[in-house]
């Protein structure tokens, strides 16, 4: 048995990883009437200038979110009524 391939998880599973958590950032950046005023529920402040928000877009378009960010979602942005297991992996039926 070939090591690499007992390790292989294959660029579709970690980009379904991903997947998912970006969609539902990215719907309630929607729900929230857009990039500006989703920084603006989460941060309570607006963004102080162009690049800062450039980089909450980008951050919200790749996907990949850090444990803080969870925290604000959670706090502030209404994901609080979805577990970790179904944010990342989808609802389990």
């Amino acid at each position: 048995m070939n090591i690499v391939s007992a390790f292989d998880f294959g660029a579709s599973s970690l980009s379904k990883t991903h997947q998912l958590p970006r969609l539902h950032v990215k719907r309630l950046k929607d729900i929230h009437g857009g990039y500006k005023t989703f920084y603006e529920v989460l941060y309570d402040e607006p963004p102080r200038n162009h690049n800062e928000m450039q980089r909450f877009i980008n951050y919200v378009n790749r996907g990949n979110y850090n444990l803080d960010f969870l925290v604000l979602l959670v706090a502030k942005a209404g994901l609080n009524g979805m577990t970790l297991d179904e944010f990342l992996f989808g609802a389990n039926e």
